[in-house]
């Protein structure tokens, strides 16, 4: 592979040939004698970290395989806990706000007091939300846990294969955003270090330098 890059080639190429090039510049792979051991350095420390985000992926999977078991038990759970039950709107129809504030885009939910009968056979009532249409007298399906409160039904397999694919995938954003940003820390560390190195220099070179143009 060919790493001498113009600043036109880099250009037209984009960032990623630019990178590419300083990389295989600063690992060798040109033999430029005015490499820094620095160059090198940060090289192999941007190869060994583009390594380990390339080795995230079977951790992401692996994160994603427990997400799912724990998906899947939480969900058994909530399916062996609650029930649905058929109440019956005994209330008047209200309007309550969503969200609160002058730009808040949600729409208004539509409420109703609901009543059904208690695994205890006791009268139970709360305020749900209910479909536009709702009227008093109407039907409302609702979903309960085992102490008879309002709760959402439990997960579907589906939503369980999504929330775990989902971990998974942001597990390896995060680990992949980590090693990016420590890429650019150690790089600006380095052009840091080497800007701080060539003034010294220069303070040394300068005088006898101007020196030699008068």
């Amino acid at each position: 592979m060919n790493y001498e890059c113009s600043g036109s080639e880099r250009m037209r190429r984009g960032w990623l040939w630019a990178h590419t090039c300083w990389l295989g510049h600063a690992l060798g792979a040109a033999g430029n004698p005015l490499r820094r051991g620095a160059d090198r350095l940060v090289a192999w420390l941007t190869v060994a970290l583009v390594v380990a985000g390339l080795l995230a992926v079977p951790f992401a999977a692996t994160w994603a395989s427990m997400s799912y078991e724990w998906e899947l038990a939480v969900a058994a759970r909530e399916a062996a806990s609650r029930h649905e039950v058929q109440a019956v709107a005994t209330g008047p129809v209200e309007l309550r706000e969503a969200a609160s504030g002058p730009h808040s885009a949600q729409p208004e939910q539509i409420w109703a007091l609901v009543s059904w009968q208690g695994r205890d056979g006791s009268p139970r009532s709360e305020p749900v939300e209910v479909g536009v249409n709702t009227v008093a007298g109407a039907r409302v399906p609702l979903w309960v846990d085992d102490q008879d409160r309002v709760t959402g039904p439990p997960r579907t397999a589906d939503q369980v294969v999504v929330s775990a694919w989902t971990n998974g995938v942001a597990g390896w954003l995060v680990l992949v955003t980590g090693c990016a940003a420590l890429i650019a820390l150690v790089r600006w560390a380095a052009e840091a270090a080497a800007s701080r190195n060539w003034e010294r220099e220069w303070d040394v070179v300068e005088p006898t330098w101007t020196r030699r143009l008068q």
